[in-house]
């Protein structure tokens, strides 16, 4: 099957969170897959579609230190995002497409992580549900979101967080309500394994998510664009969006 793949983009964070729903639309419509990156405009907490983010999120911390706080379509944890600390992938794809259980496309997607990592020197390995770790260190996590049409994933891959302020923002939560909580495990970047440049990093991903699709190269059109940015004013920038689950 021939996959559309958008290249690295760099747009604020409710957009980019956004243009997931947007593509979904897409992939729908087409009957196609899709593959994409994105790195962070600015720092970021992303918290999963079903948890409650007082448990999750120092908030008063994330205003004082201009972090933004952007509810997930998808499931999944609370994570901290920065620019040029991680990149994020996402496979969008017609359900048909993917194995019905969940874990095993975790793992079919995860894979391609892995042995890009193993191809650089890096020991790395999938941890399920939907991690990808090396010497017991989680390096990236992924989420989903589960249409009756599509399926969505996407995780971030870490090269170099911050991982004082990540836990200055997380919270390290016990709760035992009928929400998701964030497993807030030790955490590296690939770069404590291996020194390399990121923009070596990014590419060794990238060959590896492409080298085995057919695929063909079509940018985020205008009209693609357009309908982020209303949805960021409709629902992802609002706090009925972000702040209630």
């Amino acid at each position: 099957m021939n996959w559309r793949y958008i290249p690295l983009t760099k747009l604020d964070s409710h957009t980019e969170m956004a243009l997931e729903e947007v593509l979904m639309d897409w992939v729908s419509e087409n009957g196609a897959p899709l593959l994409r990156f994105w790195s962070w405009k600015e720092k970021a907490v992303t918290i999963g579609r079903s948890q409650k983010i007082e448990n999750e999120v120092d908030l008063e911390f994330c205003r004082s230190s201009n972090i933004k706080v952007i509810r997930r379509p998808s499931g999944g944890g609370a994570m901290y995002h920065a620019p040029e600390d991680e990149i994020v992938y996402s496979v969008i794809a017609p359900r048909t497409l993917f194995p019905a259980d969940i874990t095993s496309i975790y793992r079919n997607i995860c894979s391609e992580l892995v042995e890009a990592l193993r191809k650089m020197g890096i020991k790395a390995a999938f941890t399920p549900p939907n991690s990808v770790t090396v010497s017991n260190k989680k390096v990236s996590g992924s989420a989903q979101k589960i249409s009756s049409e599509c399926i969505v994933q996407h995780g971030t891959v870490l090269y170099t967080p911050d991982e004082e302020e990540m836990f200055s923002v997380l919270k390290k939560n016990t709760s035992d309500d009928r929400y998701i909580s964030s497993n807030i495990s030790s955490v590296a970047g690939v770069k404590r394994f291996k020194d390399f440049s990121f923009s070596k990093f990014f590419e060794r991903i990238e060959n590896s998510f492409l080298k085995n699709r057919e695929y063909f190269t079509q940018e985020l059109s205008e009209t693609e664009l357009e309908k982020a940015q209303r949805l960021v004013k409709e629902k992802y920038e609002k706090e009925v969006w972000n702040l209630d689950p």
